[in-house]
Formats: C-alpha cells, structure tokens, sequence
C-alpha cells in the first residue's frame, strides 16, 4: 500500500510522533487513515521504535476502543513501554479492556496492568475473576513481574480449583514464586490435583520454598 510506505518513511522522520499518533487516535485515524490495515502498523511500528518513549499514553488509551483487534492489543501493549506514565492515566482504560469480549484484548491488557506494579494490583484481582480462561491464565502470570503482594495470594490460591488446567498450573507456579508462608498449604493441597502436571509442578513450587514434598 501506499500509505504503508508513507508510514514507514514517518517513522524515520522527526515528525514521527504526530504521524504514529494520529494513526492510532480513534476517530481521527478513521479520516485520515480509514484502512484498519495502516492502523495496525502504526501500532506495530510504535511497539518497536525508540521514540515510543517520548510519546504521550493518551492516545493509546482511547485506541483500546478503535473497531481493530490488533489495534487495540497493540496499544495495550505499548503503554506499558511508555517512560514516566502515571498509572492513573493508563489503568482506567486498561481496565475497560479486561471486560472485553475480545480476548486477546483483554489479555494484553492484564500483561500491561502487570507491567504496571502495584498501583494495578486492585484491576490483576479483577482479571482473576474473569469468565475466560485465557484471561485468568493472563492475570495470575502478570503478578509475577514483581514481587507478588500478600494481598494476592488467596486470591491465586482459590484458582486451584479452576476448571482450566493451564489456570491451576499458573496458579501453582506463581504461589512458589511468592515466598509466601500461606502459599505452602495452599500448594500441599495441589498435590492432589487429579492432573499430573499439576502435581508436579505443586511439589516443585514446595521445594523451592524448602517444603519438599517428594
């Protein structure tokens, strides 16, 4: 296209940031860059570029919302590259994602939320709570960027019992991570999971916490 090629050369360019910008900002960017295709490499190429750091969150936010998947996931992404964001600025509409239909989405954004720290501790518990799998998966892994709050661990602990075997082995591998007292019942509980997998990883996560089981 084109207008990929005219992308590519702006993102080499010192107006580089207003180019990118624009081409993720919404309704603007369904004027001045109606194919869902140029929007989708304007986030790609921002996901990869050094002056991401100079750029400003706002507009990512408001792209969570664009009519694009990869957009939307992208944008999620890039904000967590973003140098000097306050938090309050990025987690309300990182939090909107997490209620998506959209997946993906909603994935992306609790790795971002993850990314964050603490001050997105309350939205990673509300990603636990999720309805889908993947997004439960997505949220306990996020909590292992940093270290894991004390706040957290019951509430990872009661995704044990999950449905999803790939939600009870997160689980399991982020109370060992957790340096936890709490986590060590929580994990001989693990132990009886009827999947192997599961079993073994509980008694590897024990033995990391000097409770070996085996």
């Amino acid at each position: 296209l084109r207008g990929e090629d005219q992308l590519q050369r702006a993102a080499l360019a010192h107006d580089a940031r207003q180019a990118l910008r624009a081409a993720v900002a919404g309704d603007d960017a369904q004027r001045h860059l109606g194919q869902p295709e140029l929007r989708r490499l304007a986030a790609r190429t921002l996901s990869h570029l050094a002056i991401v750091e100079n750029l400003r969150a706002t507009p990512f936010v408001q792209a969570l919302k664009d009519s694009d998947r990869e957009v939307r996931s992208r944008s999620a992404v890039v904000l967590t590259t973003i140098s000097g964001v306050p938090p309050e600025t990025v987690i309300p509409g990182l939090i909107e994602a997490l209620a998506s239909e959209d997946r993906d989405l909603a994935s992306e954004a609790s790795l971002a939320l993850g990314r964050i720290g603490t001050p997105a501790l309350p939205a990673l518990l509300q990603a636990l709570r999720s309805k889908d799998a993947k997004v439960r998966e997505a949220g306990i892994l996020s909590l292992n960027y940093g270290d894991i709050p004390e706040a957290a661990v019951e509430p990872i602990a009661a995704l044990l019992k999950d449905p999803a075997v790939d939600v009870r082995n997160s689980a399991v591998l982020t109370l060992g991570n957790s340096k936890s007292n709490k986590a060590i019942t929580f994990l001989r509980e693990a132990l009886k999971d009827p999947d192997a997998g599961v079993v073994n990883r509980a008694a590897d996560a024990l033995a990391k916490l000097g409770k070996s089981e085996k």
